[in-house]
């Protein structure tokens, strides 16, 4: 397993004890941050950007 899939994986379990839900979308988000294809600087500000716009 690699190291992304294991970081993954535990965020998801945490959520799920918190009665949560890991949507797909926020799972390729990390992975892309995770792997360097973006930074967790730009994620954060589109997700602030998609949830000013609702």
């Amino acid at each position: 397993m690699s190291r992304e899939d294991t970081i993954i994986k535990a965020v998801e379990s945490n959520f799920a004890l918190e009665g949560m839900n890991f949507s797909s979308r926020e799972k390729k988000t990390m992975r892309d941050c995770l792997s360097g294809r973006t930074t967790f600087d730009s994620a954060v500000e589109k997700v602030i950007a998609r949830y000013k716009r609702i």
